[in-house]
């Protein structure tokens, strides 16, 4: 019988008999990594790809996960290096995401605004399942029109849009509403401000001036001044607000994960 609570060792013994009968190496895909939200279990695999490694267990491991390194994803242990190799999957070209959905679009003979194509492109930052989420929504809306639609123009784009944020993953939605619904009204045009460039991280006084101003302006509300401003950011990297944004270095910040931005 299998104990109630598994250690390293046992672990790896149970994964050294469960794999020594096999002809060939064994490989385990472990998808998601980065949503393992606690550090102590990230160097717990960290410390079992070690052993699994040292008693030479015939099995591959492959995590996949959104990091920027495999010390971010593995929490900083050391030695695990050693025993991987990382493989940097970049966004998705911009021509590559227009072309997902020119190809279908061709394959249902309908056409798509040349605009509404670079505004898939630049909103997907880079990530196939949101082109793909995206055009999902805007090709069902054509096909439940009335009358048979030619081509797709920015109300069907706008219209896809509202339905792809309505069908995005739960824990992100739940991370951003517990980020933004607070007393004070102020918190969701930061956000946005900082989501507003393509850089994924990006300086204090540039998220204030080249994008929170002029986004509060377009809105018609008042900004905050510099430093409540400041106080505003800081709380959004705070449990409160889900530690939706981070910082990794003085006067930058980013969001935790990139998949919310």
């Amino acid at each position: 019988p299998i104990a109630e609570t598994i250690d390293l060792n046992l672990a790896t013994s149970l994964l050294h008999e469960a794999t020594s009968g096999r002809r060939q190496r064994a490989i385990v895909v472990i998808d998601e990594f980065e949503n393992l939200g606690d550090p102590q279990d990230r160097r717990r695999f960290a410390e079992l790809i070690k052993q699994l490694s040292d008693r030479q267990v015939a099995l591959a491991l492959v995590f996949c996960g959104i990091g920027r390194s495999l010390d971010e994803l593995l929490e900083g242990h050391a030695s695990a290096h050693r025993y991987l190799e990382g493989i940097k999957v970049p966004p998705l070209a911009f021509e590559r995401r227009q072309a997902i959905v020119a190809r279908a679009a061709e394959a249902l003979g309908i056409e798509v605004d040349w605009q509404v194509l670079i505004q898939i492109a630049n909103v997907s930052d880079g990530f196939p399942h949101y082109v793909h989420l995206i055009a999902q929504k805007m090709f069902w809306q054509a096909f439940r029109q009335p009358e048979p639609v030619e081509e797709i123009g920015r109300a069907q784009y706008l219209e896809a849009i509202r339905a792809a944020i309505g069908s995005v993953e739960e824990h992100l939605r739940q991370r951003y509403d517990l980020a933004v619904k607070k007393d004070r009204d102020d918190y969701e045009e930061i956000l946005w401000a900082v989501a507003d460039r393509r850089e994924f991280e990006r300086h204090h006084e540039q998220v204030y001036e080249q994008s929170y101003v002029p986004i509060m302006q377009l809105r018609h509300r008042v900004p905050l001044e510099y430093k409540p401003f400041m106080g505003r950011l800081a709380s959004l990297r705070s449990p409160a607000h889900g530690a939706i944004l981070r910082s990794e270095r003085r006067s930058w910040v980013r969001f935790r994960e990139d998949m919310i931005r």
